[in-house]
């Protein structure tokens, strides 16, 4: 989950609606990790981010607990990868 890009309500709920359409009951939150960023300038390209951008940031602790009870309350055990 990318803060503030992927991790919408919108995008949450449609996500939830896909699991359950295909029975799906488990799943992985991966939250983002900037750690891309130095493979990415290890490996000589260009950042096009801004270290500002929410993609070059951790993910909230709080919040991720908070999706993996909006998961488990529509019947999705999420696991944090």
């Amino acid at each position: 989950m990318i803060p503030g890009i992927t991790d919408s309500e919108t995008n949450i709920q449609q996500i939830i609606e896909f699991y359950n359409e295909h029975t799906v009951k488990k799943a992985v939150l991966l939250p983002n990790n900037p750690a891309w960023i130095q493979k990415l300038e290890r490996s000589g390209q260009h950042i096009i981010f801004d270290t500002d951008d929410p993609i070059c940031k951790l993910y909230d602790i709080e919040k991720e607990k908070k999706l993996k009870r909006y998961f488990s309350d529509n019947g999705i055990e999420i696991a944090v990868g």
